[in-house]
């Protein structure tokens, strides 16, 4: 079994921008940056079949008009040969825009979450490892719908 934890901090910076050619054309704006946590944790059924969930939290509600983000990940992984591996999982993004009484979104909140299914494989074979995973969010209820493909190569040397 193996548990991580992680925190990363959050800030404020002030941003310059200058225009020259206008008169007074300097503006001065506080960027916020917020804090994110999450922790996870992975089991090992037996060294061919790993189960894996994490959470993550994001203070994006120091922005205004965004709330909190809550975002989760579930896997397994699964060895098919020594040299194979399957892998699936779940993981969600949801719309972080909140309600507020001035301001209309132009979609209603809710619109925006995206729950992803994952696939992938990959192929090790002595220094060498491919990795190729489709991540679709084509059965979110949500307007926005994405599919990703990505691969990666690895040489260890």
């Amino acid at each position: 079994i193996s548990i991580g934890a992680k925190v990363v901090s959050g800030g404020k910076s002030e941003v310059k921008s200058s225009f020259p050619s206008i008169v007074g054309g300097e503006q001065i704006q506080i960027a916020n940056y917020p804090w994110k946590t999450g922790a996870g944790i992975e089991y090992s059924f037996n060294k061919n079949i790993k189960v894996s969930a994490d959470y993550n939290y994001t203070n994006t509600s120091m922005q205004e008009g965004l709330k909190d983000r809550h975002d989760a990940h579930i896997g397994i992984e699964g060895n098919i040969t020594e040299k194979w591996t399957l892998r699936g999982g779940f993981f969600t993004l949801l719309d972080y825009r909140k309600t507020q009484p001035d301001f209309e979104w132009l979609d209603p909140i809710g619109d925006y979450d995206q729950y992803f299914i994952t696939f992938g494989v990959g192929f090790k074979q002595n220094n060498f490892a491919a990795n190729i995973a489709v991540l679709t969010s084509q059965f979110s209820p949500g307007i926005i719908k994405n599919t990703y493909v990505n691969g990666g190569l690895t040489l260890n040397f």
